[in-house]
């Protein structure tokens, strides 16, 4: 009796678990928007990037981390569409500029990502170096970590231990604009941006007593 008294719902459960399936099918595919800096000028490269995907020319590719799989034929330009939810790294090629890579998480409807464009250097170019101190000094500074976080990329977030003296260095950073982040532990007690163009930058941090 309970089997007869439950078919009629048959169809509309079939009804429901297909119509969540599309929901489902249509939440996880996302559309992926780029902007891009140079971060030396400030200026984009958007419209000449929109020039070479006009005449045939793909700088942006999307790989899926654990498939392999490339969504290159995705995009048009600088923007993607139709891509699945997961984990990727996303590679640009233009000519004239350093390669980039970073990874993207795409979890959501709209992705957006701002890459800084850095201009290819020579062989010979002299590796760009910050040093700096950190004052006053105390038991505790050799406990310190300093991260130097990019502002419009994701691919050279650097970090450097204080020495017991307060004295640190980065090596080997784009030039670009930064966020200077000094910790104790997992807690943020210093923080400030900070601008590296030069071959060699110096940083002096005063931390509160």
């Amino acid at each position: 009796m309970a089997r007869i008294k439950y078919l009629p719902l048959l169809p509309l459960l079939f009804f429901c678990f297909e119509g969540s399936g599309k929901t489902f099918q249509e939440k996880t595919s996302a559309t992926i928007e780029i902007t891009t800096v140079i971060p030396i000028t400030g200026e984009s490269a958007d419209e000449s990037i929109s020039e070479l995907s006009k005449r045939g020319v793909s700088v942006v590719n999307l790989v899926h981390r654990d498939t392999n799989k490339s969504f290159r034929d995705k995009f048009r330009g600088l923007q993607g569409s139709n891509i699945p939810y997961g984990d990727y790294i996303l590679r640009l090629a233009v000519p004239g500029f350093k390669n980039y890579e970073q990874t993207l998480r795409v979890y959501q409807p709209l992705v957006s990502a701002r890459i800084g464009l850095n201009v290819s250097l020579n062989v010979d170019t002299p590796i760009p170096i910050a040093k700096g101190n950190v004052k006053p000094i105390s038991t505790d500074t050799a406990s310190l970590w300093i991260k130097l976080i990019p502002i419009v990329n994701n691919n050279s977030l650097m970090e450097s231990r204080v020495k017991s003296d307060g004295s640190f260095q980065f090596a080997g950073f784009d030039f670009g604009e930064y966020l200077l982040v000094v910790l104790r532990g997992t807690t943020i007690i210093y923080s400030k941006q900070v601008s590296l163009f030069l071959d060699e930058s110096t940083i002096d941090i005063l931390l509160a007593k």
